[in-house]
């Protein structure tokens, strides 16, 4: 089992190239209106972007920001980590990174929904999760919104609380003494003389799934508690992240405990403890395109299967009575090539490359039909073939490196024996160096035969595989804006020299090791992981600061191509999916899921040719919705 572990986790290692389609990226055609206030509309789109705040630099805070505003969206939903702005509970706030993302955003004039998340290891255990004293929260969130009032639209308290990952316990009217004191700290802080300045304050963040012992809570049954704890009067709005992998949100009205029956349960309940005039958002929605992955075939999503789900929730999420903004998950792939889910909800590649569900987005906001392209079954056979072709590539250059490693290291030993009895002699060297050079020889020409294999296999397929997508992990790096004390990371030491990054407390990603589409999980099944999504080691170590005028503003969208037509994105559908911690909350596939024609049980419809597989979160797959900020 050990051997079979270590050649499946070099696969996944090996298996890092691509398949992009050529597509430019759609702009709005129309003028984009400059305002810092979400409206409070179920026609609202934003764009839920919880790892803008772990950039690492200001280069890729600028790039995520712009590619948000080159297709008209001017609502962004980003984390504000009270883990990594306060270390201990005497020392100051520290808001640099914070303040860079939320300054430009604002600079731009764009929405921004702040959510209020992470427990400091001082505040509660375990880090992250661990639900915190109310007071202390309650200063936290009063000290971001008289920081950011006037900049931060709405803050919303929690990401996902009743998932055990992001809120430990599981405990509803815990839950409730948080919102209740954050309430009370934020809205003291509200501008008597001009109330267009309050922030909106809301509760919840509910992910949508079944409820799982000691895992998660559904959501009704969570927000039940809330009002049992004397919730009322403590929240302006209510968020609910509507995930599910297997129907689009419209279809779902036939499905025991899918989002859109609970979002209707949700409603009722607020109307019945005097909140129905309350709006609930939508404040996570997607799906991971990770690329195919013949060990877990029913958890692969195609580039198609995102652009149509997202165009279905566009259009029927404000046919719901009492819904409110809509914020899709997420801005950029955290890594295009990996098979970790989790990695591969972005609208984007991490190369900036638009995915197809960008025109979706793009043609709702200019009013457009929206129309997907026509089903290529050539096409979608064709990427479930190159998935697992590159998946079994991978497999064999893995167990070759394992054995060829496993065989040097026996040559080694014995030779190192053999120079203990015989001395450093030429006897002893010369063999070794012989038996090391075959050894290498021949896993290399193992390795060459299965790309040529592989690469003759795919041309005859008409597969083009470019290079892998950067793969950005990074995980509470702060950008320093000066070297001034008051800026300093608490214990740093002498504060750093101006352009560079400094890191905050190493934190274990525990939001990115959960499903992003069910904030419960079926325990009946547990699938294997894949790949490590807590990796907290930032790929790019250094950035130098760019200087921004705040004068400067954005230029105004291009047009939309014309030739960005259906056939060019159809000709470009070829990715296969990845779970980002993604926790199904039904194994079952529905039949829009299943064609007999496609081998495997993987719907024609749902499969591309593309990219390559990831891991999931607790925030988008059947499994618990979301549960928390990226």
């Amino acid at each position: 089992m050990a051997a079979v572990a270590t050649v499946s986790a070099l696969a996944l290692v090996c298996a890092t190239t691509e398949q992009r389609p050529p597509i430019d990226p759609p702009t709005r055609s129309d003028p984009v209106e400059l305002t810092a206030a979400i409206v409070e509309s179920p026609t609202t789109v934003g764009v839920a972007d919880s790892d803008v705040m772990r950039t690492g630099s200001i280069e890729e805070v600028d790039r995520h920001l712009d590619l948000l505003q080159s297709i008209g969206v001017q609502n962004v939903r980003v984390g504000i980590s009270w883990y990594a702005t306060q270390s201990s509970a005497n020392s100051d706030f520290v808001w640099t990174s914070t303040d860079y993302v939320i300054e430009e955003a604002y600079r731009r004039g764009m929405g921004v929904l702040g959510v209020l998340h992470e427990t400091p290891a001082w505040a509660g255990r375990p880090p992250l999760a661990g639900m915190p004293d109310p007071a202390a929260f309650g200063a936290f969130a009063g000290a971001v919104a008289e920081r950011y009032q006037g900049k931060v639209s709405a803050l919303e308290v929690w990401n996902e609380p009743n998932g055990r990952i992001f809120l430990d316990p599981l405990d509803p009217a815990g839950y409730t003494a948080m919102l209740r004191a954050a309430y009370t700290a934020i809205k003291a802080h509200d501008d008597l003389d001009d109330p267009d300045d309050d922030i909106t304050v809301i509760a919840g963040g509910l992910g949508s799934g079944r409820t799982v012992p000691g895992v998660s809570i559904n959501p009704v049954d969570y927000l039940q508690g809330m009002y049992a704890a004397g919730a009322h009067g403590y929240f302006d709005a209510l968020a609910f992240h509507p995930y599910q992998r297997d129907i689009p949100f419209s279809q779902g009205e036939s499905e025991r405990n899918s989002p859109i029956l609970q979002l209707r349960a949700i409603r009722e309940l607020m109307r019945l403890n005097g909140d129905g005039e309350l709006k609930v958002w939508a404040s996570e929605y997607g799906l991971s395109t990770a690329p195919f992955n013949p060990l877990l075939p029913l958890q692969y999503n195609s580039l198609r299967k995102q652009a149509r789900f997202i165009a279905d929730f566009l259009s029927n999420w404000q046919n719901e009575e009492g819904t409110g903004p809509m914020f899709i998950y997420s801005t950029i792939d955290l890594n295009s090539a990996s098979f970790n889910s989790e990695k591969n909800f972005g609208l984007f590649y991490s190369d900036g490359t638009p995915k197809p569900a960008v025109k979706v987005i793009v043609d709702f906001l200019n009013g457009a039909d929206l129309d997907l392209p026509r089903r290529n079954l050539f096409d979608e056979v064709k990427a479930i073939l190159d998935g697992t072709l590159r998946f079994g590539g991978a497999v064999i250059r893995g167990a070759v490196d394992v054995l060829a490693g496993v065989t040097i290291g026996l040559v080694s030993g014995i030779a190192s024996v053999a120079s203990w009895v015989l001395g450093d002699t030429w006897l002893v060297n010369t063999p070794r160096a012989v038996l090391t050079a075959v050894v290498h020889l021949i896993a290399d020409g193992v390795t060459g035969t299965v790309n040529r294999i592989g690469d003759a296999i795919s041309h005859a397929l008409g597969i083009e595989r470019p290079g892998p997508g950067t793969n950005r992990t990074s995980t509470g790096a702060a950008i320093v804006e000066s070297p001034t004390a008051a800026d300093a990371m608490p214990g740093s030491g002498e504060p750093d020299e101006p352009g560079t990054l400094r890191h905050d407390a190493a934190e274990t990603r525990v939001t990115e090791a959960v499903d992003r589409q069910a904030v419960a999980v079926e325990p009946a099944r547990t699938e294997p992981e894949t790949t490590d999504t807590h990796s907290l080691a930032p790929e790019s170590p250094e950035s130098e600061l760019a200087d921004v005028d705040p004068s400067e503003q954005p230029a105004g969208p291009a047009e939309l191509p014309a030739d960005l037509g259906a056939e060019e994105l159809e000709e470009s559908e070829g990715q296969p999916a990845e779970n980002e911690s993604e926790t199904n909350t039904s194994d079952d596939v529905d039949a829009d899921d299943v064609d007999a024609d496609v081998d495997g049980g993987v719907d024609a419809d749902d499969v591309d040719a593309g990219p390559t597989p990831s891991a999931a979160t607790a925030h988008g797959s059947d499994a618990p919705a979301p549960i928390g900020a990226h």
